[in-house]
């Protein structure tokens, strides 16, 4: 179980990855910031050290976005603030993912993100951010909840056994990072309370076990830890058939509100180059299945090299924000016609 003692010392954590059962490689990837109050993880798509590749840069986006945040002497970030950096820096590794998906001639390679933001101004919520389908839920007393929405062909028509769908749809993300030059990320803000956990997850976990489950195992350990480690050999004890990855926290308290301060510019910041010798001060990790730190900064211009494996009172309301969400409405609405016409034609000549 690991803390901050900063203004986030209100949340303790526990984060976890493991390959599974059937796969060789571990295509997941996490982060943990306590000091910026982000916790994140990412599931890369397109297979080997291309699903690889695009976890590890994800997460490193959201990493390097943090350490142009430095945290204020007094005062706190606003969630919305934080939250658009770093949906600006996932935006950025799309565009770098899908420029060297062009370049390699690679179908398919990108990764989903989920990530929460805590609130240091208002303390009693957070911002859920999400693209493709990890999850994030939140588990209050004798409830668990969904927060997120799934981006994926089986979310869109609404269907709750994918077994039902045509197999070449069944696992169709519609919306992730590295996909499109730009990503759409979803927002959702949600209320917490003392108590409450809070947990964001790839489909590793989520597939594998049953949110019922999720919430006696997470009911049935004290800590976070023993919750963590309890939820993984959950998944692999059901099949464990993707790699599993998952980000645990948990909220001791509600503290006082801090006074909002702005984010500086980039250009205000005098920020050093990485150093392989140097460690975050804060406890900050982005690490996925191989479990080495990832210390190799994040750029768009970046060589493909360059990028490295480093492993409910219930709420009160929930309101979502698609950013933007037009953009969104539209790339789906695209994909349910491709997917319709697809099914027609296999309907067709089959």
């Amino acid at each position: 179980m690991e803390a901050d003692t900063g203004i986030f010392s209100h949340i303790v954590f526990a984060a976890r990855t493991d390959v599974g059962k059937r796969r060789k490689n571990n295509e997941d990837a996490f982060g943990t910031f306590p000091s910026a109050g982000v916790f994140c993880v990412a599931d890369g798509m397109g297979g080997g050290a291309d699903g690889e590749v695009a976890s590890a840069a994800t997460v490193k986006a959201v990493e390097d976005c943090v350490r142009m945040m430095p945290q204020p002497f007094e005062g706190g970030y606003p969630a919305e603030a934080v939250a658009e950096r770093v949906a600006d820096a996932l935006s950025g590794a799309s565009e770098w993912l899908w420029r060297r998906s062009k370049e390699k001639k690679i179908e398919g390679s990108g990764s989903t993100y989920v990530g929460v933001v805590f609130d240091p101004v208002s303390p009693g919520r957070a911002i859920a951010m999400h693209a493709g389908d990890s999850r994030l839920y939140i588990i209050h007393g004798k409830k668990i909840r969904q927060v997120t929405r799934d981006h994926s062909a089986v979310e869109m028509f609404d269907e709750k056994d994918e077994r039902r769908l045509n197999p070449m749809f069944s696992s169709m993300i519609v919306n992730a990072v590295g996909i499109r030059q730009s990503v759409d990320v979803e927002y959702t803000e949600f209320r917490i309370s003392a108590g409450d956990r809070v947990l964001i997850c790839s489909d590793g976990l989520s597939r594998m076990v049953e949110d019922k489950d999720i919430l006696a195992i997470s009911r049935g350990n004290a800590s976070v830890d023993d919750a963590a480690d309890s939820l993984i050999a959950a998944a692999l004890a059901a099949g464990g058939v993707d790699n599993v990855t998952l980000v645990l926290c948990e909220v001791t308290s509600i503290p006082p509100s801090c006074d909002p301060v702005d984010i500086p510019s980039p250009e205000m910041l005098d920020v050093p180059e990485d150093d392989a010798e140097t460690c975050d001060p804060d406890g900050s990790s982005t690490q996925t299945g191989g479990g080495a730190t990832s210390q190799t900064a994040f750029t768009p211009s970046s060589p493909a090299s360059a990028v490295r494996r480093s492993s409910v009172r219930t709420p009160v309301r929930t309101v979502t924000k698609r950013a933007p969400k037009i953009a969104f409405d539209i790339v789906a609405l695209v994909f349910a016609a491709v997917i319709l016409l697809s099914l027609l034609l296999w309907v067709v000549f089959s």
